[in-house]
């Protein structure tokens, strides 16, 4: 009786917390938090049955977290992710994700050429503001559907692996270019990629340059349908 007791009652702890976590939507600003939960800018997703919550309205918005604590970074953890897509990807809904204070140089994320669902983006070690920017970008032209949800944590960052990927067949010519056709599958390789010190390379993100992407192994292989 009393394990049972004792059971339930963390069951009821549980459920507190994940109630009681602070929640985070986009907009124009900036926040410090350490932990709770990022959303788009009108409920976000369930990430109980992966079904897309309330759309998001159709603004832009420019959104900086940074970490609670000095020397520590924001970790954002997708675990639901949809925009609008559009057949122009020009033209497409987009959230960018900077690794520093401003949204400046190179973004770390780029939902164009990649879905953020299942993806983790991190604070590195060379970012002393240990702060994340988002930037989310409507098109006018679009009608809005969908929303995000992502786990917010704060991380003590390590250094970053540096990647170096090349397609390895068919073979590239002198200008690193190749000739292939709709449907033909390309093999991918690691060339030399290297962890941090003290780290070992597990897992791959591979950005295949037209919205699609694989988690896993070293080597793969991909087709092109346009």
């Amino acid at each position: 009786m009393l394990d049972k007791m004792f059971a339930t009652i963390l069951m009821i702890m549980g459920s507190i917390v994940m109630i009681n976590a602070q929640v985070y939507e986009i907009e124009n600003g900036s926040v410090t938090a350490c932990g709770g939960v990022f959303y788009d800018d009108n409920g976000g997703v369930d990430d109980l049955d992966g079904i897309i919550g309330n759309d998001y309205s159709p603004s832009s918005y420019t959104y900086t977290i940074c970490p609670e604590t000095d020397g520590d970074g924001i970790q954002v953890s997708f675990v639901g992710f949809s925009v609008t897509q559009n057949i122009n990807p020009d033209n497409s809904d987009i959230l960018l994700i900077y690794n520093g204070d401003s949204a400046t140089g190179t973004p770390m994320g780029n939902s164009n050429s990649l879905n953020f669902s299942g993806i983790t983006f991190s604070a590195t070690a060379d970012n002393p503001t240990g702060c994340l920017t988002f930037v989310f970008i409507h098109n006018e032209l679009n009608p809005v559907t969908g929303g995000w949800q992502a786990n917010l944590d704060c991380i003590t960052p390590c250094s970053t692996p540096i990647a170096n990927g090349s397609i390895v067949s068919p073979v590239p010519d002198a200008n690193n270019a190749i000739q292939t056709c709709l449907g033909q599958s390309i093999s991918f390789a690691d060339i030399g990629s290297t962890p941090a010190p003290g780290f070992t390379l597990e897992n791959y993100i591979w950005n295949f340059g037209d919205g699609e992407s694989s988690i896993g192994p070293a080597n793969v292989d991909h087709e092109y349908d346009v």
